[in-house]
């Protein structure tokens, strides 16, 4: 087969036929969490200096606790799926997130405000979206697991692709004046409550997902969670050397992780700023989600030849090279190219890193596991947040404009390229201590992964897992 056939069969995600139909309710819930994640992110520093008179930092540093609170859920919460199964704690998750937006868009309270979205959002989030990358592991075999996440990707970035025409409408249909009473609406809110509205719709997908997980050979069986004591839980999963090597590695990509956090902190008031009100800046962005979708299936095949380690590594240094545009002359034309050689970057190394995370994982504790090894990537939120705010406050005030020229591009992303190009680098350094340390697990399919369980009780026949019809 040449490599164009492969292509097209990786492209048309043919290699996903005869998964259960579980696995495309997932992508269709990945979509609609991604365009409410994506909604929200995309306006929520404007929204926090609009509505409610915040200031660059005081905004950044919001967006950065919000990352702080929803490492801190997912931690807590990371046995969620384990203990109480997907269905369950899916379920709950698109509830809260519903009930944190819809308020969110009516309050005029800072204090209602900031418990939404640091503690209803963050909680909702916590349980949502560990669930659903864990869903999509455990409804692919092994041999289609690479591919599975492939099409995860591409279903997580259609959803910011729908996002970012949406915003454009809303925010530029609808007066963006702040609102002083409750009931005031202006185009910011009108977002927020199409995004509850669409946790709505995902909440109703959740029914039609079992609690089943694909074997080896192709068979569907019913994953029955295995109770156990919270403490041996934590112990049991913390107290494995794998753990703590998928820590560091994923320390590791802070790094690139930070540009990502950035398109969302800080490239949209960078934008206004720099070129002015009407800047498409969503539209800008959607560029970015709209060439990962292509590029996804485009580099999937590569997992052929290349392992998992040796893609993240390649895509990270790419990710790091595309702040360089964001070096040069403000042009709009150089924050195209920013976002589009961001999305090369991002499609080669981000779906191989949920692959690999889910993989390392012992079945029946991919909840907690994956809880403990992402928390540094979300925890990076709190960290750009600041970082994010004190930037634009030093480099491109809020006095600045397309007519002033204030804005000091250059050193705000200098410094934005010399923190992301420390992951490519401490990959490189590292790579024979990581590789080594978790290759005995990366490629086991879930079946075999069960044996790494180590329970405290023979278990019973009502504990194992059994076919479903």
């Amino acid at each position: 087969m040449g490599y164009w056939d492969v292509f097209v069969d990786y492209f048309m995600f043919r290699q996903l036929r005869g998964c259960p139909a579980e696995l495309f309710f997932t992508y269709a819930q990945i979509v609609l969490d991604n365009f409410s994640y994506f909604s929200l992110s995309y306006i929520m520093v404007i929204y926090l200096s609009n509505d409610f008179d915040y200031n660059d930092e005081e905004a950044g540093w919001i967006f950065g606790m919000q990352g702080l609170s929803l490492t801190i859920s997912t931690i807590v919460l990371g046995f969620s799926s384990d203990f109480f199964g997907l269905r369950r704690t899916i379920l709950l998750g698109n509830l809260l997130t519903m009930v944190a937006r819809v308020t969110m868009a009516i309050t005029i309270s800072r204090p209602v405000l900031l418990l939404m979205l640091l503690g209803v959002e963050s909680i909702g989030g916590s349980l949502n979206r560990p669930a659903l990358l864990i869903a999509v592991q455990r409804f692919t075999s092994i041999d289609k697991r690479s591919v599975g996440f492939s099409a995860c990707v591409v279903a997580m970035n259609f959803g910011a692709f729908i996002a970012a025409p949406v915003v454009e409408i809303l925010r530029r249909s609808r007066n963006d004046q702040p609102a002083f009473e409750m009931g005031d609406m202006n185009g910011y809110r009108y977002i927020l409550l199409v995004s509850a509205g669409v946790s709505g719709l995902s909440f109703i997908l959740t029914f039609f997902v079992r609690d089943i997980y694909v074997s080896s050979n192709g068979t569907i069986k019913e994953f029955r969670p295995k109770y156990d004591k919270a403490t041996h839980i934590m112990k049991e999963v913390c107290g494995s050397p794998v753990l703590w090597k998928d820590v560091l590695f994923t320390f590791l990509l802070i790094g690139v992780r930070v540009v990502e956090r950035h398109l969302d902190a800080t490239f949209p008031k960078y934008m206004i700023r720099t070129f002015g009100e009407r800047v498409p800046f969503a539209s800008i962005l959607a560029v970015h989600s709209f060439l990962v979708i292509l590029l996804v299936p485009a580099i999937t095949p590569a997992t052929r030849v290349l392992s998992s380690f040796r893609l993240i590594v390649i895509g990270s240094f790419i990710t790091a090279l595309s702040v360089l545009f964001m070096i040069l002359k403000p042009k709009l034309v150089y924050s195209i190219l920013f976002v589009v050689t961001l999305a090369i970057g991002q499609a080669t190394w981000l779906p191989r890193l949920f692959e690999y995370s889910t993989n390392v994982a012992p079945a029946g504790r991919e909840g907690l596991f994956m809880a403990v090894t992402t928390a540094p990537l979300i925890l990076a939120g709190l960290a750009v947040g600041g970082l994010s705010g004190w930037l634009l406050t030093e480099y491109c005030p809020d006095t600045a404009s397309s007519g002033n020229r204030q804005c000091d591009g250059f050193n705000m992303w200098l410094l934005v390229f010399l923190i992301t190009c420390s992951s490519p680098l401490l990959l490189m350094l590292l790579e024979p201590w990581i590789v080594d340390s978790s290759a005995s697990t990366a490629d086991m399919d879930n079946e075999a992964r069960e044996k790494l369980i180590k329970s405290p009780q023979p278990e019973t026949p009502t504990d194992t897992p059994r076919a479903v019809s």
